[in-house]
């Protein structure tokens, strides 16, 4: 049984110059793989790839008759691309979304994709060496809080201005030496996030070689009263 229906829909267009400079040095590029395909011969011999588009085969003459094939470029198909490079058109249900939320949206999907991979890769989630059914499902909710509280330093305490990358790079990389008399060496080696970080927290002396007791204690004291 089939059930017909209607929906309506909202269509968005955006246009981002960036992107288009990055889709027409993308399409040129292809079309110079394109331009160089003189014979059918060196087609057979090469994959064309996403450069096939551009590429003209013609078989037959004007009245019909098979003739050899003569290879060029699709001019016309090279054109369309070029002009509408940068635009992206966005076809939604939520009619009553405005269209710059609408456009946010669909841009945080990244997001989503982002999680698994710093789950997979950054917090060890896969693979699993681990049999019993309980213990399995503790493994994934340690992995799963961990990326809650990563979202969390990276969303509320940062502000979006340092990605989870730099934030587990920096956990992972920020180490001090206690020397036994109140000050700590500091051993950390990736100055560039310690830069952000410093930057964000106004603690000074993060990268400094020796820290005091007070101050390794208030870096720790304002990073938790940044969600504040």
């Amino acid at each position: 049984m089939v059930t017909k229906f209607t929906v309506k829909e909202k269509r968005i267009v955006s246009y981002n110059p960036n992107l288009a400079k990055k889709q027409r040095l993308e399409i040129m590029k292809m079309v110079d793989k394109a331009s160089k395909f003189s014979t059918y011969k060196n087609i057979a011999k090469d994959e064309l790839g996403d450069c096939a588009k551009y590429v003209d085969i013609i078989t037959k003459d004007s009245s019909g008759k098979t003739i050899k094939p003569i290879i060029g470029l699709n001019k016309s198909k090279i054109d369309e691309d070029l002009k509408y490079a940068g635009y992206n058109l966005l076809v939604t249900s939520e009619i009553d979304m405005e269209p710059l939320q609408v456009y946010k949206t669909y841009h945080s999907l990244w997001k989503i994709e982002e999680s698994f991979r710093l789950t997979k890769s950054y917090l060890d989630a896969r693979p699993v060496y681990l049999q019993k059914k309980e213990t399995i499902y503790g493994h994934f909710l340690i992995c799963y809080l961990s990326l809650f509280l990563l979202r969390v330093l990276e969303i509320k305490c940062f502000k979006n201005k340092i990605n989870s990358y730099d934030l587990i790079n920096f956990m992972r990389d920020f180490r001090v030496v206690n020397k036994g008399d109140n000050t700590y060496i500091n051993i950390s080696r990736d100055q560039a996030v310690n830069e952000k970080v410093k930057k964000l927290v106004g603690f000074s002396n993060l990268d400094a070689l020796y820290l005091t007791k007070a101050e390794v204690d208030n870096f720790f004291q304002n990073c938790m009263l940044l969600d504040t």
